[in-house]
């Protein structure tokens, strides 16, 4: 003969669930990035960068310029040491140069003007 514990039998009853909004509001955030300033240091704001730099080489160029994309497409180390600037001032009181590629004349100008010891 089989017995049937229930001991469980006397507890009370669970309450039941408290109901939650069908949908909590979403919370706007601003997305923040990180550029360099004037004297080399990261300044994170709501501004996006309108030129982009490599630090390795400190150059910097515009944004769609073609030798990025193919570096970036290479691999992560050119991604890793990739920085951005609020405009092209700043990434010149930083100590950047412009690129070659998407930038020929101001290139010119900067080699022109001793740039690397205006070397060929």
């Amino acid at each position: 003969m089989v017995t049937i514990d229930r001991s469980f039998a006397n507890l009370a009853p669970l309450p039941p669930p408290i109901p939650q909004p069908a949908s909590f509001p979403q919370m706007e955030t601003e997305k923040l990035y990180t550029l360099i300033g004037p004297d080399g240091s990261r300044v994170t704001g709501t501004t996006k960068g309108t030129v982009g730099g490599y630090r390795k080489e400190r150059r910097y160029g515009r944004l769609d310029c073609k030798l990025a994309r193919r570096a970036l497409a290479n691999g992560a180390l050119y991604a890793q040491q990739r920085v951005f600037f609020a405009d092209e001032a700043t990434a010149v009181a930083a100590g950047y140069h412009p690129c070659s590629v998407c930038m020929p004349v101001e290139y010119k100008a900067w080699r022109a003007a001793g740039g690397h010891s205006a070397r060929p």
